[in-house]
């Protein structure tokens, strides 16, 4: 069996952070739902003029597109690195579906997720989306993010999966959804065989290759041998919460704070940590939700329902509200978005793509968005 150690994986919970921002404002995308690999016709809107009586900031640009190690595990996603990627994504284009992920919205859920300690799917998976993380912060244009994040290994156009050296590369993904297309086997210790990424040889420890399961508090996923077989790669959860989820379907284990009780509905700030008490549905037990605002930069207030909820500390613009559509609008050019309650400007044309133009998803609604040249 192959041991990853929760440290070097932790807090991307990538499934709800980007299939779910990339959904244009108000419903989640799951990760194997069926995307047409047909390329999305971005509909341009017409679009209202950014009015705000806060200052306009702008991005400095990161300075040098240095490349990223492959083989270093993941900083841990704090604020920073998610704004950085959100924003980046936002303006490139890139995603793991076909169609936008509007800033605002990727942030204000990648957060929420950390603040819940919230840790989902595979390895592999998280790995993916933390590179995403760290070819933000070393890439100063949509092409050299592009470059980063697949490796530096075109795609040669065959939807057949194949190596290069030990990257598998894979121009579509069964089902549509366009993840990134190319994966380095080194960075979770497998080879590429075929396109695909296997375990070494070994005893066969599982039956099926595929989702994963909880074996305790541990997370078990099937993956390949080299020669035939199957082994696990397991991890265990991070401390504090427990593991939940996998099993039959496919359906990928998730790591989530153990479940806790109330003695009664309501919600409250206890600090900067937002108390949520719900009745589950199917046990008919109420249910404590705890949301860490400090570790997020964040801070606890209640919303115009009385809600507890983690908000930014900044107050110049309004953050959307959960499940709400993107705020985003055309200043000119360039991409006017709140985020972290600092009105930000995007400017397209400093990663390399045109103007700023609203794009209507096939799902949700209209954000604007940098123009591909």
């Amino acid at each position: 069996m192959t041991i990853i150690p929760s440290s070097c994986l932790r807090a991307l919970a990538a499934t709800l952070l980007l299939t779910a921002c990339s959904d244009g404002g108000n419903t989640s995308t799951p990760t194997d739902a069926s995307v047409s690999d047909t390329p999305a016709t971005d509909t341009p809107a017409t679009d209202t003029p950014v009015t705000t009586d806060t200052p306009v900031t702008t991005d400095t640009p990161v300075t040098t597109d240095a490349p990223v190690s492959t083989d270093a595990p993941a900083a841990p996603m704090g604020a920073e690195r998610v704004l950085q990627m959100c924003r980046t994504v936002h303006a490139c284009g890139y995603t793991t579906a076909q169609f936008g992920i509007p800033s605002d919205l990727c942030t204000e859920r990648a957060l929420t997720l950390i603040a819940q300690r919230v840790e989902l799917d595979s390895p592999e998976q998280r790995v993916r989306y933390a590179r995403m993380a760290d070819c933000a912060t070393t890439s100063t244009t949509c092409d050299a993010y592009l470059r980063c994040v697949e490796f530096n290994t075109p795609c040669s156009g065959s939807a057949t999966a194949s190596c290069v050296g030990n990257v598998a590369v894979r121009c579509s993904t069964p089902g549509g959804n366009h993840l990134p297309r190319v994966f380095d086997c080194t960075t979770v210790g497998q080879t590429c065989m075929n396109g695909v990424c296997v375990l070494p040889a070994g005893a066969n420890e599982c039956d099926t290759p595929g989702g994963g399961r909880c074996d305790g508090n541990v997370r078990a996923w099937c993956r390949p041998r080299v020669g035939g077989g199957n082994g696990e790669v397991r991890e265990p959860c991070p401390a504090g919460t427990v593991c939940l989820g996998g099993g039959s379907g496919g359906s990928s284990p998730g790591c989530m704070p153990a479940p806790a009780t109330c003695a009664a509905e309501g919600a409250r700030c206890d600090g900067d940590t937002a108390v949520l008490c719900v009745r589950d549905r199917s046990s008919g037990m109420i249910v404590e939700n705890r949301s860490d605002c400090a570790s997020i930069g964040r801070r606890c207030m209640p919303d115009a329902r009385g809600i507890a909820r983690c908000v930014p500390r900044a107050t110049g613009c309004m953050i959307p509200a959960p499940n709400a559509a993107s705020g985003s609008r055309c200043d000119g050019a360039a991409i006017s978005v709140c985020l972290e309650g600092v009105q930000t400007r995007i400017d397209c044309s400093a990663v390399g793509r045109g103007a700023c133009t609203m794009l209507m998803p096939p799902v949700g609604s209209a954000y604007a968005g940098c123009a591909a040249l």
